[in-house]
C-alpha cells in the first residue's frame, strides 16, 4: 500500500496512516498547495505515476480538503491511467488489480 499525502500538510497524517499500516509505505509530498499551471500539472502526473506503479499493490491518498490538487483528483487520474495501460491491443481489458482510497484528515493524527 502506498500513502501519499496530496499535500505538505497531510504529511504527518499520511505518514502516521502508513506506520500503522504493516508493508505500507509513506511517499513524502511537500507541495499540492498552491500549485498552479504546470507546476501543478507535473505535481499531479508525478503523485500519478507513483500511484499506478506495477509495483504498488494498493494507494491511499490523504488531502485536508482545502488543497489546490486534492485527493478524489488523482484518484480519479490514477484510475484512469490504469484503465488506459490495461488495454489490449486486441480491444479486450486486463483486469484492475488495484484498490485506490481517498482519506480527507481535517485534523492532525497524533502519537
Amino acid at each position: 500500500m502506498l500513502v501519499i499525502p496530496s499535500v505538505g500538510c497531510s504529511q504527518g497524517a499520511a505518514r502516521a496512516i502508513a506506520q500503522g499500516l504493516k508493508g505500507a509505505v509513506y511517499l513524502p509530498n511537500i507541495l499540492g498547495c498552491g500549485q498552479v499551471g504546470r507546476d501543478r500539472m507535473l505535481l499531479k502526473r508525478t503523485l500519478v505515476g507513483f500511484g499506478t506503479s506495477p509495483n504498488v499493490f494498493g494507494v491511499l491518498i490523504v488531502g485536508n480538503g482545502c488543497e489546490q490538487l486534492t485527493p478524489e483528483e488523482i484518484a480519479v487520474s490514477v484510475v484512469a491511467e490504469m484503465i488506459a495501460m490495461r488495454r489490449r491491443p486486441d480491444g479486450d481489458w486486463q483486469s484492475l488489480s488495484k484498490s485506490i482510497f481517498v482519506e480527507e484528515s481535517r485534523q492532525a493524527l497524533t502519537k
